[in-house]
């Protein structure tokens, strides 16, 4: 449709066309002047311009010179070819051949599938992906140094950002009536020169994600295949129009043909086509790519349908399509919009100054017309037992699981609230004394019950919790990651493990100090009690130096570390929170994928889908198949996560209780063993009277006695 033109058309009327430059974006000239175009060339960077065409009314423009009709010369085109030739190594010469176009049609593009178990392959041009006005495509021919002609040594096929050599004397070159006519096939539309015919030359793939049976949608060019009748249309050489470019350095103002001003251009031939995210379906074309056929619809082929509207081409009120069709368009556009972008000249060409070597494109494949998807994709089959098909599971409840939670959580905060009052009335009472007898007695039970039993049952029970939630919540995490690992790239999710891990055994640490230290505090109240109460019954000659230095200097110890010991709690029971939103957003997130996955199934019974879609996993089910994959992200593991993060808030509430309550029970011992000092030496004195000693201060003693 678009073929070969002289440069000369495109500045035939200065007045169609305007030179503009860009970062910012601001006119020029407003006319297509080729001594503007020199000019703009010569003062800055090159790459700062480009030209564009008026093509409100472009008569004949895009589509270049037209083909012989006459006889003996039918189908042949005497279109200008340029070419440069420098010196290269081992004594050979490259000419360069340059093919200008004028425009530069649609991508063109294979949609390769199994639609409804039945193989797919439906050719098609989608514009305005690819469209972009002045193309530049050639070749490249290396021949020994020689006046002589001869058979050329190897040749170059540039290929969009690739090139192609063949050997020539290798046997791999084409040539036209001769041995040192070297042949190229143009590719339709984007006119990259190729050396043999085919139907499909993939050079690239668009990845959709999450897409439905679709085994691949591939970028090609198509070039005409071998006909019996050998009725091409042919640009061939001769001595009228092959031309030769000038050497950039040697094209002055004044002293060059204007006509060949535009050779010292270097900027960007054309303004690219604006892409949009509503492109216009131009065509499908026969498996020989010789006709234009009606394109695919739903019940013929109703992957090729989807993909279309996934691409904004047909219209659906499918919501979920239509969403897909947001993400796939925003995903397309980056991808083509290089695809659309005019080239630059000859001189700003690599090969114009050395030979350049082979360089395919990565995805280089030959597609023939009969095994296009069998050679180049996977040929999945979607035969399925029927009565193996997995079953949808039932969505999780997260709003119960997650009110049960927040009720559970609410209810151990009172509890632990109530338990602490029920301490706190306790007062710690220390030493008892029979009213008949004065007679001191032992330390009560509720002492000993205290520092013996309940902080040691209250700390074991909390640690059980904790490690239990603790390995409840880990395990299903790591599995859970394992899975976004899968299918999920671009995120480190094995080192998000590992620091959760660290993260998890430091809160461990800390809570098992805190239970320690609150259990030798226990104990060490309850050793300084029998300690008093010794020193009390006259068992100890050091009562007065017990009396008034150890009993303080223990809980100013005591009660520095419970500062301490206080903030590291708080520090853990920050993290134990955080490990319960990190449950709660496991087990939402999955509820929701699930139910979107499966919803998408049952909505498209029967096509297939790439789990691969953001990672590197590249593993298609068919059909029902892929309830499987829907639920993986739908299990009792998340629940085991959640409810884990939940044994571990609840723990630590508990922990919290149990220090706040040992706290304040250590404040209260402290209180009553300041009056110790005062209340022992009043019994001294009362113990002196009572052997008939001279007291001679007795209201002194009824006083201390008093209070």
């Amino acid at each position: 449709k678009y073929f070969i033109d002289t440069v000369k058309a495109t500045f035939d009327d200065p007045k169609r066309g305007r030179i503009y430059k860009k970062d910012p974006l601001e006119l020029y000239d407003d006319t297509l002047n080729l001594t503007s175009l020199l000019e703009s060339s010569q003062s800055v960077h090159t790459k700062d311009y480009f030209f564009t065409h008026n093509l409100e009314n472009p008569p004949g423009y895009k589509y270049g010179a037209s083909f012989s009709t006459t006889e003996g010369n039918a189908n042949i085109s005497d279109a200008p070819i340029y070419f440069n030739v420098i010196e290269t190594e081992q004594n050979t010469w490259t000419f360069n051949y340059y093919f200008y176009y004028t425009w530069s049609g649609g991508v063109n593009m294979d949609s390769v599938s199994s639609s409804g178990g039945k193989e797919s392959h439906t050719s098609f041009t989608l514009s305005p992906f690819g469209v972009h006005e002045g193309d530049w495509e050639g070749m490249s021919i290396m021949v020994c140094q020689s006046k002589e002609v001869s058979q050329p040594l190897a040749i170059t096929y540039q290929q969009h950002n690739w090139q192609e050599t063949t050997d020539c004397t290798n046997g791999e070159c084409i040539f036209y009536k001769d041995t040192h006519h070297a042949v190229g096939f143009s590719a339709l539309h984007s006119h990259a020169t190729y050396p043999k015919p085919s139907y499909d030359n993939v050079y690239t793939t668009v990845e959709v994600p999450f897409f439905f049976d679709l085994q691949a949608i591939l970028v090609t060019d198509r070039t005409c295949y071998l006909r019996e009748d050998k009725t091409y249309n042919m640009f061939k050489p001769s001595e009228k129009n092959v031309l030769r470019i000038q050497n950039p350095s040697e094209i002055e103002i004044g002293e060059t043909d204007e006509s060949l001003y535009w050779q010292g251009f270097a900027g960007q031939w054309g303004k690219s086509t604006e892409l949009n995210s509503t492109p216009k379906l131009e065509f499908c074309m026969s498996k020989d790519q010789t006709k234009i056929i009606d394109c695919p619809d739903d019940k013929t082929n109703p992957t090729f349908a989807l993909v279309m509207q996934l691409m904004g081409v047909n219209k659906t009120n499918d919501e979920i399509v239509r969403g897909a069709a947001s993400i796939v368009g925003a995903a397309l556009i980056p991808i083509f919009s290089k695809a659309s972008s005019s080239p630059t000249g000859p001189i700003m060409k690599e090969h114009w100054s050395k030979w350049r070597e082979s360089r395919s494109s990565p995805l280089w494949k030959k597609l023939d017309k009969n095994t296009a998807s069998n050679e180049y994709c996977r040929v999945l089959s979607i035969v399925t037992d029927t009565g193996n098909l997995p079953e949808k599971r039932e969505d999780i409840d997260v709003k119960g699981n997650i009110i049960g939670m927040i009720v559970l959580c609410v209810g151990i905060v009172i509890l632990n609230i109530f338990i602490l009052q029920c301490r706190v009335k306790l007062k710690g009472v220390l030493l008892y004394i029979d009213e008949d007898t004065g007679e001191v007695l032992q330390p009560g039970r509720q002492l000993w019950f205290d520092t013996h039993f309940s902080a040691i049952v209250y700390t074991i029970w909390f640690m059980g919790c904790a490690m239990a939630g603790f390995f409840l919540f880990a395990i299903p995490l790591h599995h859970y990651l394992e899975l976004l690992e899968e299918h999920i790239s671009g995120i480190e999710w094995h080192t998000l493990g590992i620091f959760m891990l660290v993260v998890g055994t430091f809160i461990l640490v800390i809570d098992a100090l805190v239970c320690v230290s609150i259990w030798i505090s226990s104990q060490g109240l309850w050793n300084k009690t029998m300690q008093l109460y010794h020193l009390y019954r006259g068992e100890d000659e050091d009562a007065d130096l017990y009396a008034n230095n150890i009993c303080s200097l223990s809980f100013n110890i005591t009660h520095r570390f419970f500062i301490i010991g206080f903030s590291f709690l708080f520090l853990s029971l920050m993290l134990a929170a955080v490990a319960v939103l990190v449950g709660a957003a496991v087990v939402g997130f999955s509820a929701a994928f699930h139910h979107a996955c499966s919803e998408t199934v049952g909505k498209l019974d029967g096509v297939c889908f790439s789990k691969g879609f953001f990672g590197p996993v590249e593993d298609i089910k068919c059909g029902p198949e892929f309830q499987k994959f829907c639920n993986e992200w739908a299990n009792e593991q998340t629940l085991y996560c959640l409810w884990g993060s939940v044994l571990i808030i609840i723990g630590h509430f508990y922990l919290v209780g149990v220090a706040g309550a040992s706290y304040y029970q250590q404040k209260s011992t402290k209180s009553m063993l300041d009056m110790i000092p005062k209340y022992f030496s009043a019994r001294q004195y009362q113990l002196l009277s009572l052997r008939g000693e001279d007291i001679n201060n007795g209201e002194l003693i009824e006083s201390l006695l008093q209070e």
